[in-house]
């Protein structure tokens, strides 16, 4: 999707300057840009907590800092 079209439809990112012209959105809750409660680009989308997901797997895990963590996982 074209880096204007995301922005256009809400997604969020950071670093906009490290962003191609083309970049992939992710989106939890629905495929409708509308009714899903999370659209991110670049590495995946971020909730609140865990519960959110309700079924995952864990692949990875990263130490950010004190008290945060980053979790890569498989969803559904």
């Amino acid at each position: 999707m074209p880096l204007s079209k995301a922005k256009e439809i809400g997604a969020i990112g950071l670093f906009d300057d490290k962003y191609s012209e083309n970049v992939k959105i992710y989106m939890i809750g629905s495929n409708d840009p509308a009714e899903a409660y999370s659209k991110e680009f670049c590495g995946g989308p971020h909730v609140d907590f865990t519960g959110k997901l309700k079924s995952f797997k864990i692949i990875r895990q990263e130490n950010l800092g004190r008290g945060m963590k980053r979790l890569y996982a498989k969803v559904g």
